[in-house]
């Protein structure tokens, strides 16, 4: 699973998938949201069907510029 953090204002869940989706399958995606007003807190997780895919899409995205913002990324081990 991966962590990216710093993600810009305006990115919904369809486009998160499309933009992870050029790394490899994506099985599963969350934007994490605030319960009060349901906007986006920044950031998100994205989980593949492979942990190498993964570590790929970390190393290219790590300090990436995305409108305005450098992205930052972490791969997370699933227990």
């Amino acid at each position: 699973m991966l962590y990216v953090g710093h993600i810009p204002n305006g990115f919904n869940e369809e486009e998160i998938k499309d933009f992870f989706s050029q790394f490899g399958p994506v099985t599963r995606y969350r934007i994490a949201r605030s319960k009060k007003s349901g906007r986006a807190k920044g950031y998100c997780f994205v989980e593949f069907s492979e942990k190498e895919v993964a570590e790929v899409a970390c190393k290219a995205l790590q300090n990436r510029p995305m409108l305005k913002k450098s992205l930052k990324c972490e791969v997370l081990d699933e227990d």
